[in-house]
């Protein structure tokens, strides 16, 4: 059965049904992706042109989200310069890209101390308190952004995004019973209908499958099975609420699989969701393991290219499009840093049968 569990990276309101354990979840915005520095800023001498041109190349890595190799490009610029503050700021944004957060954080103070009067310092440091989820320190930090670059719009976005965040309400008791599932959704309050399109369904599968990343690698490579859901209606107070469920024990066997199958459906109409999206670990799942050859036997399937490697699958569910990827993190013996998510066939590899029918 499922059974409630905290948020990842956010923390989440909990209500439990019979059939599962649902999670009314707050709003989640995925902090943007942490960008290089293309010029050294007002009022900062020339420096290096061989350190200039390692930052050069960093950045064009960097664009290229070949992060570990940017990372080194910009360590090169600092061992010739270590005076330019620049190439801390944009090594913190290589480090952040890679989930190497204290490292990212050092080199953000670093920066900072070099020039505590350049707004982008700060916004780095922000950038590494928020991933962290240590949501005060970083308005704090953004904050003095702002008092240094007050027409800065991502600064000014990051204060309104975490200001509004930080006055969120406490989560509501947990729902125990089917009885009290019922009377939750009976007097359930929805707002308008959202707008929905296929780009906003591809948004929040990315923005899933980016904080799944984050806490894969926080965990030691565990995660639990959960499916994230997107409203397609506003809440009572005009929000776009997000919910979790967590399927603990759904890929024990096929009856256990089809039963939260039933469950996810209704739930998914219920609560008026406009798209879901599954993380499962591959190590959960004992049914099915597509990867496997087809009436079964020893090996794998053709189609299967990660032969025995650890991850998990990020399946997405809508109305508009159905997709399915698989993150490696390892192999059995030890897991490392995820790499980029791959896309797998859906009809293939799919772990579960369509939500929205």
């Amino acid at each position: 059965h499922a059974r409630p569990r905290r948020g990842l990276p956010t923390p989440v309101a909990l209500h439990r049904a019979a059939a599962g354990h649902v999670c009314a979840a707050r709003r989640r915005v995925r902090p943007r992706r942490a960008r290089p520095s293309d010029t050294m800023g007002e009022g900062t001498p020339a420096h290096s042109p061989q350190a200039e041109a390692h930052k050069d190349e960093g950045n064009r890595l960097f664009k290229e989200k070949a992060y570990l190799k940017a990372a080194a490009a910009y360590t090169k610029a600092i061992k010739l310069d270590p005076t330019n503050a620049v190439y801390f700021s944009n090594r913190s944004a290589a480090f952040l890209n890679l989930l190497k957060v204290q490292k990212a954080l050092a080199d953000a103070e670093e920066a900072i101390k070099l020039r505590p009067t350049w707004e982008k310092g700060y916004f780095r440091k922000a950038a590494v308190l928020e991933a962290q989820e240590k949501h005060e320190e970083a308005l704090r930090a953004y904050k003095v952004a702002a008092d240094i670059n007050p027409n800065s719009s991502d600064v000014a976005s990051k204060i309104r995004y975490l200001s509004k965040k930080l006055r969120t309400s406490s989560p509501p008791k947990p729902l125990k019973t089917e009885e009290e599932y019922k009377r939750a959704k009976d007097s359930l309050v929805m707002g308008n209908r959202v707008k929905n399109s296929k780009d906003r369904v591809l948004n929040f599968a990315r923005d899933i499958t980016s904080d799944s990343i984050t806490a894969f690698v926080e965990q030691d490579g565990k995660l639990d099975p959960t499916v994230h859901f997107l409203p397609g209606r506003l809440d009572s107070e005009g929000k776009e609420t997000q919910a979790q469920v967590k399927i603990e024990k759904a890929f024990d066997s096929p009856d256990t699989l089809e039963s939260c199958l039933g469950f996810l459906r209704k739930y998914a109409e219920d609560m008026s969701t406009d798209a879901a999206v599954l993380v499962a670990p591959r190590s959960c799942i004992a049914f099915p393991q597509r990867w496997k050859p087809v009436g079964g036997g020893s090996g794998y399937s053709k189609k299967w290219t990660f032969k025995d490697a650890t991850g998990f699958f990020i399946q997405l569910e809508s109305r508009e499009v159905r997709k399915i990827w698989f993150v490696v993190g390892g192999t059995e013996d030890r897991y490392h840093t995820p790499k980029e998510p791959q896309e797998i066939d859906i009809e293939t590899f799919a772990l579960l049968k369509p939500l929205y029918r």
